[in-house]
């Protein structure tokens, strides 16, 4: 009995060696677009010394993208979950990639099969191995700092093709909300005694304040059961609409993807984040109230609240003109393995092909999101209230447009106005008519795969009023516009990007898009061209008009139902010049 009692005293001296040679980034978790996607990665201190992050996984930002100085080839990489029954059954993968190519992994690697993680024989990493031990049949380790426990779901030894800078993301592999830690180091899980240094970036999910409330040892607000268990077990396939932000955290800053840009006299503006304690009255700073528009529960965790923008005239305007857009293989994979052939996405019959017939071309008809486009005049107002977070007939969103914008050939001069939210959506979801921070197009299935995926500070879809040189054509055509990061290259050709190009692309820019659908008597969608009396070159009449403002300024108000119940309102300020360069 003595020698097993040393045997243990020795097996916890193994444990706490191993866990504390893990530094945590911070206390706070991160979750939605904190650290989101690979424009907004996590950049760590670099390794040898090995750090640990800790991740609330969201349905729309179920990434965790971080950038780390290799100092040697030889990394490891781990991936745990908290030992919470309703997380038992997740597994996660990552997946490694140079600066220079982030379409081709260097490495990638995924969780073991449920079976093959009762047991530890799946670990690469000595530390690992030594700090872990099979309890109810799963391989765990021990937080010995915490005293929590975590089913581990990923252990890596990799060997990099060089040393130096890298970007990893961690993904999860089943379609649902979750949380996880991050580990990176060296083989040895080195520790020097530092602690995180003040410039590395921390995450903004105030529901997940430290440890406790991360393992959920200590509920988060007592009185609010939703938090208690953050987040609930949500699969993203049923309710794709309810988890746009998923949690409370401070809005998307696009100073962090963008990191500014310069106005035409090459002055450099900043985006201005203002957090402001006010006092709503009435709800109690532990979270028992509900939201100053009358209870949080039943809403969307999304950052409601009011976007507005504009742009004088004089400014960057442009008309884009039909013309094939080109297949990024990232959102339609290969002839082999295609993606995004049903809905309005691409039809397999509209995809050109090399001539081995190995990848995607273009499309073969030209559409609205092509790269052609002409340099008109024009000008616009905008103002979104997200008040209602889903489709419903009872919506409260609110709208106001009006844009004015001149022909290619300077014959026509057009005046779109907007005042009527359309709150449900045909193929997708219009988000009540009004949408305020929402990720869009692209991965998300929110609008056509053919606009990569992109940030909208503002989007909307409604029934609006088209005059012609002064005189009203009609008042039942649908509009969609949106505030976005940009994604178009103004300063090469303005073509519009693939995935891979967005983060490189600085500043927000408007669109407008005077579709192709009149908004029938019941709210039906019916196909009808747009009245542009604009002729083509072939001799067709253009069906759609798709205008984009350049110099658009904006500023928003967002209002979030779980941060109001601590008594946060969040300003967030963009002043935009003119043409801003790419990084």
């Amino acid at each position: 009995s003595r020698l097993i009692k040393m045997i243990k005293v020795l097996l916890l001296v193994v444990l706490l060696a191993g866990v504390e040679a893990r530094r945590l980034t911070n206390t706070l978790a991160s979750c939605g677009n904190d650290f989101g996607t690979m424009a907004v990665a996590h950049e760590y201190p670099p390794v040898p010394v090995t750090w640990v992050h800790n991740r609330i996984v969201g349905c729309f930002f179920n990434e965790y993208w971080a950038k780390f100085e290799a100092s040697s080839v030889e990394t490891y990489f781990g991936v745990g979950v908290p030992d919470i029954d309703r997380f038992s059954s997740h597994r996660y993968g990552i997946a490694i990639y140079t600066e220079s190519d982030m379409m081709n992994a260097v490495f990638q690697k995924e969780s073991p099969q449920l079976a093959d993680l009762a047991n530890c024989d799946f670990l690469d990493n000595a530390v690992n191995r030594a700090s872990t031990q099979v309890r109810n049949n799963r391989c765990m380790f021990l937080d010995t700092t915490a005293n929590v426990w975590s089913f581990m779901v990923l252990d890596a030894n990799v060997v990099l093709p060089s040393t130096g800078q890298y970007f990893v993301k961690v993904y999860p592999l089943q379609p649902q909300t979750g949380k996880i830690w991050f580990s990176i180091g060296d083989y040895g899980q080195t520790d020097n005694g530092q602690s995180a240094p003040d410039g590395i970036s921390s995450g903004h999910c105030t529901c997940a304040q430290d440890t406790e409330h991360f393992y959920e040892t200590q509920v988060v607000m007592p009185h609010d059961t939703e938090n208690e268990h953050v987040p609930a077990i949500v699969n993203c396939n049923m309710r794709p609409a309810d988890y746009f932000f998923d949690h409370c955290f401070t809005p998307y800053q696009p100073q962090a993807a963008h990191g500014g840009g310069h106005d035409a006299h090459g002055q450099a503006h900043n985006n201005k984040f203002i957090a402001q304690q006010m006092d709503h009255g009435g709800h109690s700073p532990s979270g028992g109230g509900g939201s100053t528009d009358g209870g949080a529960h039943g809403r969307r965790t999304a950052a409601s609240g009011s976007v507005s923008g504009s742009q004088a005239a004089g400014g960057d305007v442009r008309w884009i003109l039909p013309g094939p857009r080109p297949i990024d293989a990232a959102l339609f994979g290969t002839p082999q393995a295609p993606q995004r052939f049903t809905g309005h996405d691409i039809p397999l019959n509209d995809r050109g092909t090399t001539p081995g017939g190995t990848q995607y071309t273009q499309t073969l008809s030209p559409n609205a999101m092509g790269n052609n486009y002409a340099t008109v005049s024009g000008s616009f107002q905008a103002t979104g209230t997200d008040n209602t977070p889903r489709d419903s007939d009872m919506t409260n969103d609110q709208l106001s447009l009006h844009a004015m914008f001149t022909s290619p050939d300077g014959v026509n001069t057009y005046e779109v106005m907007v005042d009527q939210p359309l709150a449900f959506g045909s193929h997708h979801t219009f988000l009540g008519g009004v949408g305020v921070d929402v990720l869009m197009h692209g991965m998300t299935g929110i609008g056509t795969a053919m606009q990569p995926t992109s940030w909208a500070y503002l989007t909307f879809w409604g029934k609006g009023s088209v005059k012609v040189n002064g005189q009203l054509i009609e008042d039942d055509r649908m509009v969609h516009g949106m505030l976005t990061q940009r994604v178009r290259d103004i300063d090469g050709d303005y073509h519009l990007g693939f995935e891979s190009e967005i983060p490189h692309f600085r500043g927000e820019h408007f669109h407008l898009l005077v579709t192709n659908n009149k908004v029938m008597a019941d709210g039906s969608l019916m196909t009808s061209p747009a009245p542009s009396a604009y002729t083509l070159p072939n001799g067709a009449t253009q069906p759609f008009m798709h205008i984009m403002y350049e110099n658009v300024e904006w500023h928003a108000n967002h209002h979030n139902a779980k941060c109001a119940a601590n008594g946060v309102t969040v300003n967030f300020v963009n002043n935009v010049g003119n043409k801003n360069t790419k990084m």
